[in-house]
């Protein structure tokens, strides 16, 4: 789908989360990765991008509209949880300040939260944004 690349392609370039600065243990696996619809709970600063809701409204001049909320997960790096926060703040200044391409046109965007939401089963501490979004998708897609 279109808008997990859209917002895949908004998250900042921030080294130890997401792909950024990747680093690769002895097996050749990403020490921190994004991921669709996923996390891995065992590996700080992997990101989880998750579509929550998303209903058609309606055809608008030759493009489909939606609304929906999007969800981005961050594994803290050593329970840094004012780093992680920082990270997820960033991605909601791309999404909103970046919100168009060929494919996908943000009409709005709202902050519904963001905020740590404890810990995973591995003990890692995970922090959420969770976004309101209405957006536009080109009908050749």
């Amino acid at each position: 789908m279109k808008l997990y690349d859209f917002i895949i392609d908004r998250l900042p370039d921030t080294d130890g989360y997401g792909n950024a600065g990747k680093v690769y243990d002895d097996d050749g696996v990403s020490n921190h990765s994004v991921f669709k619809e996923s996390i891995r709970e065992d590996h700080e600063g992997d990101v989880g991008v998750f579509i929550t809701s998303n209903s058609d409204i309606t055809n608008m001049h030759g493009r489909y509209c939606f609304e929906g909320e999007i969800q981005i997960v961050v594994n803290t790096i050593n329970g840094d949880i004012d780093g992680a926060l920082d990270y997820l703040f960033k991605a909601l200044d791309n999404i909103q300040k970046n919100y168009r391409n060929d494919h996908i046109w943000i009409k709005n965007s709202r902050l519904v939260n963001c905020l740590p939401v404890g810990k995973n089963s591995n003990g890692i501490q995970w922090c959420v944004l969770n976004v309101y979004i209405k957006y536009l998708v080109n009908n050749e897609d």
